[in-house]
């Protein structure tokens, strides 16, 4: 299903009451109000015991915001594939491409219907901007969207974002396909951005607590190392300042190093 923003008709915001939405429990984790008790049953009493767990969500949101800053302002990147796990009302990728760049086009992609049936009725009137169903397990489909090649042009520049997307895929349904064929198929210049949640430094009982609570829905994350993440890039060139906390990523100047219950490994790359 492709939800394209010249789609009038009204959509329910919220998806299956009965099914847990990764999109709607990232929207509890950071303090927003579209969820619902089946989302509110995995994590909350996540949040009771260490209410911090949240930091790394948000943490995660600000870098995609500051490299979308940063391929807009610093390499002119007027394109954008984003894979995501967001809710459109929350996503601010596409907000800040256009203020950079009023001809800036974003292409949002994920396979959670809740993020789907909440697209329709919010990109009524934004033509630079659609959603189409798919993430890293699908990406020809979501390259060959018919609104994605009706807004994207690979043969110019473009910045994939995959904000977390990878820390939902399994590595049986391998991770880096994705990230290879994007780079197989984009124009040099483009750029990658990817992170990923890590239980290095953290309580393993904690560890084992997420795990125990995501285990039985169908978008649970995955954990991996740094040297893991570093392998997702592939033949990407990694990019200064290479891969860090997301909490202290920044191309500007240094950021002082923050203190996380739990954090999320990021960085940027660029393909020569």
């Amino acid at each position: 299903m492709t939800v394209s923003s010249d789609r009038h008709q009204p959509a329910p915001l919220r998806g299956d009451p009965a099914v847990p939405s990764a999109a709607r429990i990232l929207d509890f984790i950071t303090g927003g109000g579209d969820h619902l008790e089946v989302d509110r049953a995995v994590v909350g009493h996540l949040l009771e015991m260490e209410p911090r767990l949240s930091e790394a969500a948000i943490d995660d949101r600000h870098f995609a915001n500051r490299v979308t800053r940063y391929w807009a302002t610093h390499l002119g990147i007027d394109q954008i594939v984003s894979l995501n796990y967001s809710l459109p009302a929350s996503t601010e990728v596409h907000h800040l491409a256009l203020a950079a760049n009023p001809r800036s086009r974003v292409v949002y992609a994920t396979a959670d219907p809740a993020v789907n049936l909440q697209a329709s009725g919010l990109l009524v009137g934004k033509p630079r901007v659609a959603f189409v169903d798919g993430d890293a397990r699908t990406p020809e489909k979501i390259r060959n969207d018919p609104d994605t090649v009706k807004l994207i042009d690979f043969e110019r520049p473009v910045g994939f974002l995959f904000i977390s997307n990878l820390s939902y895929i399994s590595d049986s349904d391998d991770p880096h396909a994705a990230v290879e064929y994007f780079f197989n198929e984009a124009a040099p210049g483009s750029c990658i951005a990817i992170s990923n949640v890590t239980s290095e430094g953290m309580d393993p009982q904690l560890v084992a607590r997420i795990e125990e609570a995501y285990a039985g829905i169908p978008d649970r994350f995955y954990f991996r190392s740094r040297e893991e993440v570093l392998g997702l890039f592939g033949r990407w060139e990694l990019q200064a300042p290479g891969l860090q906390h997301a909490c202290d990523w920044s191309v500007d100047e240094p950021r002082p190093p923050a203190q996380r219950v739990m954090h999320v490994w990021a960085g940027m790359a660029r393909k020569r």
